[in-house]
């Protein structure tokens, strides 16, 4: 018998503020309630989608996909300490990303960008006292350098996993690249991304020098960028939801910049906030497990050309499910990858 997907009702808190977001405030990225609109929408499970395959949703048309994918690291005689291990994310969790990348995507080339895992509950951040305006012009940026404490320019980047360093779940819906911040992470992220794109980066410049601009003139390899989403522990709260491409507006999306560090010193970044709209399509897995692994679009060099129909980054968040207050923090592992084809 056909099991249709149940749809949850629930809050997602969309940004309402300034664009571009100003970060001097604290909380345009960071808080539920500050700078937000918060909007009950409809959630589907698409849980009776995916399984066997193929999943109803793809990469390519609705910017997430969500497979089976178990991991040696869930397995004796790994612990959940071993999820603690650099060395054992490095030589085997970080593979096995790189491998399911490439057969969701088809790229021929996966590197890891950076792990981040969640294990506290959200944290309402105190809003600072309300900044002084900037003069015409400036763009407000966040020059938090704490966000990876563990940074070095030869290895993926971490957050989450020191003693201090705890993180929950975010709850605005966000794209962790917007167009500006894809490329600038290209170009000054860790080098041996940046030397595996020289051609890129040329054909790019290139490009952008021609009449009519970048994309209408880009010719180099496609490339993206893309998130990988793991409980560690079966999700019984704040799970991950996520908004069909083809329901996301370009003005739906308020740029958020920052200035991390970089290869040749800090660079000027973006994430995208997202505002409310009626159009937005979310979804989520529910009961998600350690074996059943969410794959998010941020951003693809594709999806920007003149005319074409392939997805581009998606707005996701995670979202509270009624009667969950007294159940422990989520357990959960992103891995951000760029991907070359």
């Amino acid at each position: 018998m056909q099991e249709f997907p149940s749809i949850t009702h629930a809050t997602i808190h969309y940004y309402d503020g300034p664009s571009p977001a100003d970060p001097r405030t604290g909380t345009a990225a960071a808080s539920a309630n500050g700078e937000a609109n918060p909007q009950v929408m409809p959630i589907t499970d698409i849980r009776s989608l995916l399984f066997p395959p193929p999943a109803a949703f793809t990469l390519d048309i609705s910017g997430f996909t969500v497979v089976k994918h178990p991991s040696e690291l869930s397995y004796r005689p790994c612990s959940w300490d071993s999820w603690n291990d650099a060395y054992l994310r490095e030589s085997i969790y970080y593979p096995e990303i790189e491998k399911v990348v490439k057969e969701q995507t088809g790229a021929k080339k996966v590197l890891i960008l950076a792990g981040t895992v969640r294990t506290r509950l959200f944290e309402e951040p105190e809003r600072r006292p309300t900044p002084p305006p900037l003069p015409e012009g400036t763009v407000p940026l966040n020059t938090n350098k704490g966000n990876y404490p563990a940074f070095k320019a030869d290895r993926p980047r971490v957050g989450g996993f020191d003693k201090g360093q705890e993180q929950g779940p975010a709850k605005k819906p966000h794209i962790d690249f917007g167009v500006d911040g894809a490329r600038a992470t290209l170009r000054n992220w860790r080098q041996d991304i940046a030397d595996e794109a020289k051609d890129i980066i040329a054909a790019e410049d290139e490009a952008a020098g021609l009449p009519g601009g970048l994309w209408e003139n880009y010719k180099g390899r496609r490339w993206g960028i893309f998130g990988t989403w793991r409980p560690l522990l079966p999700i019984k709260r704040d799970p991950l939801g996520f908004v069909d491409f083809e329901t996301v507006d370009k003005q739906d999306l308020v740029s958020y910049f920052m200035r991390p560090p970089g290869i040749h010193g800090p660079y000027e970044t973006d994430i995208k906030l997202s505002k409310a709209s009626a159009k937005h399509k979310w979804y989520w897995c529910k009961d998600q497990q350690p074996d059943e692994l969410t794959i998010l679009k941020f951003w693809d060099s594709e999806s920007e050309k003149p005319g074409s129909k392939v997805a581009g980054g998606i707005p996701h968040t995670s979202f509270h499910l009624e009667e969950t207050d007294d159940l422990p923090p989520r357990k959960s592992l992103e891995v951000r990858v760029v991907a070359f084809w």
